[in-house]
């Protein structure tokens, strides 16, 4: 908390939980790319989860669907599939109309390979959300990777 708040965020600034996802996402991406001790991320992660549980109870409507999908990622790191599962799935319930897009890719994501067909609708309904608030570039983007997924 002190830390966003040295950087002028404090927490009850609107673009506290966006900066908390992202910043979580970003640590669990670079443990899936290098391997990075699985243990420090988790805990990092968990606390970015304790932030946003905290923001959440000030502003549930835009925090609420941004803390599942935390919850989804640190169960998923954790092997807890059911249960991250159940957060995917209740993160895209209560999204917002801007975080509905990045909640289905991330939930396809977390579906493959496993559950194939089930993935390739979230990366749809992705790209579809994308495409209503007008981010062509990240549709395209999602084109070319689901090509790259979905190679049969």
């Amino acid at each position: 908390e002190e830390q966003f708040e040295a950087r002028g965020v404090p927490i009850a600034h609107p673009a506290f939980s966006f900066l908390a996802l992202v910043q979580a996402l970003s640590l669990i991406a670079l443990y899936q790319e290098t391997g990075r001790e699985k243990k420090q991320t988790i805990r990092k992660v968990r606390c970015f989860t304790r932030l946003l549980h905290k923001r959440a109870l000030q502003n549930l409507t835009y925090c609420s669907g941004k803390l599942f999908l935390l919850q989804g990622e640190l169960a998923k790191l954790q092997g807890q599939h059911r249960l991250a599962e159940f957060h995917f799935v209740s993160a895209i319930k209560c999204a917002t109309k801007m975080d509905a897009a990045l909640f289905h890719e991330r939930f396809g994501r977390f579906l493959l390979p496993a559950w194939a067909d089930e993935a390739h609708i979230q990366f749809d309904n992705a790209k579809q959300a994308y495409s209503d608030w007008g981010a062509a570039a990240k549709v395209r983007h999602l084109e070319k990777e689901k090509e790259r997924l979905f190679v049969r």
